[in-house]
């Protein structure tokens, strides 16, 4: 606890965050929010859509996996894209391509279609974080930076929380097309907002006179920049954490009502157990960020990602409702907010001409888990006739891999170059 202790940053007296500053990041929380919703939009019109074509459910599975394809694409180009060109525009063009890609999915009338239409939808979703994440992380006081970053990227989670409530109400007045319609709308709206508040960068830095663009973009490597000036093993550590704890995250979302269901639990407590899983993700975003902002982030993570082992591991005992609902909030603190939270280290602990770029492709090879996570718990039950219990508590290897990739992640160079 001492050593702890004694990483506690005394800081000089900081300035304090401008009106504009906040308007910018409560902007970008809202950008976070339509793309939260709009990722999750196909989910909640699934149901009618496969009732109305008469498709199985087999062949929505393939729906699905091609917008978490186009998401991990999406984070590793579009991210690069905006580090050699500038984060502005091509936010810009990630929100325009997210409208005509949601509306696009309304029009569709056959699954093959509807395959192609969320696939190029998730290629511009998955810009958006990484270019969010690199604009805010150059705004505000350096003591504020990690907490900034998580108030922003909360808005993904949430913004797939309220397409819970609305989704219901829309789609049984207006049938599955409406859903499209109403994210659509919204990023519509926002788009003015984000070219006239948004400034525009490059690189991290604010474009100062005309035709900086395209003087300096030839320079600018932010690809290459990840395995060279000593970060190439520290990226490489950095992408084993992501992957493995999103494995973990993307199992318990899609198999965690299922599992505790099947554990003997009522259908209302599972349901209750996972939404307390994703309402302890965005609480432990908010906490482990501010920690981060006083204590060193490596090391809160790492430790994070211990707690979520051990809390994961506490499903093996659970044999309550009360028990699985508190297992579920704490577990989510620590997979859902450590995931946050290391979105906004990743962003800091890059060059500034390689911020978007370095979260992009975390999160872009981090989202391969979101194939592999829904086929483990079937794989596991099904070739190893692996109990409920057990499957949960092996679970729990992979925050544990994520807690040492983290620990031996080494920072070449300055952490903050703010």
């Amino acid at each position: 606890m001492q050593a702890i202790l004694d990483d506690v940053r005394v800081a000089a007296p900081a300035r304090r965050m401008s009106v504009g500053e906040w308007f910018l990041v409560a902007l970008c929380a809202v950008v976070m929010v339509v793309d939260g919703f709009d990722a999750q939009a196909i989910a909640f019109a699934a149901p009618l859509m496969m009732k109305s074509w008469g498709a199985s459910s087999t062949s929505f599975g393939y729906v699905f996996s091609a917008g978490i394809l186009g998401l991990m694409f999406g984070a590793m180009a579009l991210a690069w894209v905006g580090d050699r060109l500038g984060h502005k525009p091509v936010l810009i063009l990630s929100l325009f391509g997210v409208v005509v890609g949601t509306l696009s999915s309304s029009a569709c009338s056959s699954v093959t279609s509807l395959i192609v239409m969320r696939f190029v939808t998730g290629l511009t979703l998955g810009g958006v974080m990484p270019l969010v994440i690199a604009l805010v992380s150059s705004q505000g006081p350096e003591h504020m930076r990690s907490r900034l970053i998580t108030i922003s990227v909360c808005g993904y989670p949430l913004g797939g929380a309220l397409g819970g409530f609305v989704a219901g109400p829309v789609v049984s007045h207006w049938g599955w097309q409406a859903i499209f319609y109403v994210g659509s709308t919204v990023a519509v709206v926002l788009l003015p907002l984000v070219i006239w508040k948004v400034p525009s960068t490059v690189g991290g830095n604010a474009i100062s006179h005309e035709g900086s663009v395209g003087e300096h973009a030839h320079k600018r490597q932010p690809l290459k920049n990840l395995f060279s000036r000593g970060y190439a093993v520290a990226t490489l550590f950095l992408w084993i954490t992501c992957f493995c704890n999103l494995v973990a995250n993307y199992f318990l979302i899609s198999w965690l009502p299922t599992v505790i269901h099947q554990a003997g639990m009522s259908l209302s407590v599972a349901a209750i157990s996972t939404g307390m899983f994703s309402i302890g993700g965005v609480t432990g975003a908010i906490v482990l960020s501010w920690i981060m902002d006083h204590v060193e982030a490596r090391r809160v993570i790492w430790m994070s990602f211990l707690a979520a082992a051990a809390f994961i591991s506490l499903y093996y005992f659970a044999s309550s409702a009360a028990a699985y609902v508190t297992v579920s909030a704490l577990s989510g603190v620590f997979i859902i907010g450590c995931q946050i939270s290391f979105n906004a280290y990743v962003s800091r602990f890059y060059p500034l001409d390689s911020k978007a770029t370095g979260v992009g492709w975390a999160l872009g090879i981090g989202r391969l888990g979101g194939v592999v996570g829904p086929l483990v718990g079937p794989w596991l039950l099904g070739i190893h006739g692996m109990t409920i219990s057990a499957l949960l508590l092996t679970t729990a290897i992979l925050p544990l891999t994520s807690a040492l990739a983290m620990f031996l992640v080494r920072t070449p160079v300055r952490e903050h170059e703010h």
